[in-house]
């Protein structure tokens, strides 16, 4: 949070605590810090959705931000060396850029469920697993999806978790890679990965892509109840930022 608040007032970036290597991105390009958005957002969401892990050691923040006033989604991404401030990847969703979007009036909220009610660590991995590897491979829903699972890309509905295998929504993408487990948080059923979808382009299709992907999950009773994923869209074959560039298969 103290990062976020920040991002609006300007020269405030040099009183936070930094690491002595820090590395930073925005939509999966390096820059220097107070480059990029740190020049032009204006203001920050007061009531974002904010989970950290101090397994993984690293927070997500997602919530709207705003460039000289216009409003995007941001899912940004922090990660601690102790105390301190050792990285930052930042994904910006703006409206420009075309649907699935909808319009960032609130972060997504989740209250703790019942004791009963909650998911442990490792099956959460399992059935994130199981739910990207079929988006990977082009294979019907997997097994673990609640019936009425809503899947929410860049804040608009596009509709049943289960009924979007198989659809057109996911047939162009030609592979999922560089899954990274960002946070969990068990009380309130959430686990967060960062991953690259790759589009080649085929016929009718348009041009090649890859997404840069912030996909959270919601579990309740075992099951995946609802898929928040916001996404930027880079140049095909696009690597993490500090990675070898690198093709999907």
């Amino acid at each position: 949070a103290a990062v976020m608040e920040a991002y609006p007032v300007r020269g405030r970036w040099a009183s936070l605590p930094w690491a002595a290597t820090v590395g930073y991105a925005e939509n999966s390009v390096g820059i220097r810090i107070n480059e990029g958005i740190w020049q032009g957002v204006t203001a920050v969401d007061r009531n974002p959705l904010v989970v950290a892990d101090a397994q993984t050691g690293k927070g997500v923040w997602i919530g709207r931000i705003e460039e000289h006033g216009q409003p995007a989604w941001a899912a940004m991404t922090v990660a601690s060396a102790g105390r301190r401030i050792a990285g930052i990847d930042a994904l910006i969703r703006r409206k420009e850029y075309g649907a699935p979007w909808a319009e960032p009036m609130r972060a997504p909220e989740y209250p703790e469920l019942p004791a009963a009610r909650r998911t442990g660590r490792a099956a959460m991995a399992a059935s994130a697993a199981a739910f990207h590897a079929a988006m990977d491979q082009g294979t019907a829903a997997p097994a673990g999806i609640a019936d009425n699972c809503r899947w929410f890309v860049n804040g608009q509905d596009v509709g049943g978790c289960a009924a979007q295998f198989g659809g057109p929504g996911l047939a162009g993408i030609g592979g999922v890679r560089d899954r990274t487990l960002l946070a969990v948080d068990e009380a309130r059923g959430l686990a967060i990965y960062r991953m690259f979808e790759d589009r080649p382009a085929t016929a009718g299709s348009g041009y090649p892509l890859t997404y840069q992907v912030v996909e959270l999950f919601r579990f309740d009773q075992g099951r995946i109840a609802e898929v928040q994923a916001f996404t930027a869209e880079l140049p095909y074959g696009m690597a993490p930022h500090g990675a070898p560039g690198r093709s999907s298969r």
